[in-house]
């Protein structure tokens, strides 16, 4: 799931919750809400604590698939079953 990928990524690169959170402009709360994967972070948080758990999208989400959009970013999109795509990010 979700929230243990943050988690792992938040304690490889040091983080406490309350600096991840600062760093996103979210509580703390929130963080804790997300690494017990009681809420889903939305696709513009998700790309952004990639890029501050020096990591990637999927990494983040898991298995998705990158596709290239016509203005040169990346969008990634996670398959969810029973024909239901949603994007999750996007990176320039």
């Amino acid at each position: 799931m979700i929230g243990e990928r943050i988690r792992m990524l938040r304690e490889r690169c040091g983080l406490t919750r309350e600096e991840l959170a600062e760093a996103m402009g979210v509580s703390a709360a929130a963080i804790e809400h997300y690494e017990a994967d009681r809420w889903r972070p939305g696709k513009g948080l998700i790309t952004r604590m990639a890029v501050l758990l020096k990591a990637t999208v999927p990494d983040l989400v898991g298995d998705c698939l990158a596709v290239q959009d016509e203005d040169g970013s990346t969008v990634y999109i996670k398959n969810f079953g029973c024909g239901r795509f949603c994007a999750i990010g996007r990176t320039k």
